[in-house]
């Protein structure tokens, strides 16, 4: 547990962490969005 608190001492991992957080924020709104417009795109690359 250490190890990770050393690692956010670097800013390149800080803005890694931030930029991972951010991205799979917006995968999610993207993702309901298309749930709930019924876009099924996997379903019809998989037919």
């Amino acid at each position: 547990m250490l190890e990770l608190v050393d690692l956010m001492n670097y800013t390149f991992m800080q803005r890694a962490l931030i930029c991972g957080i951010a991205i799979s924020f917006c995968a999610a709104l993207i993702g309901v969005i298309l749930v709930l417009k019924n876009y099924s795109m996997i379903g019809h690359g998989l037919r």
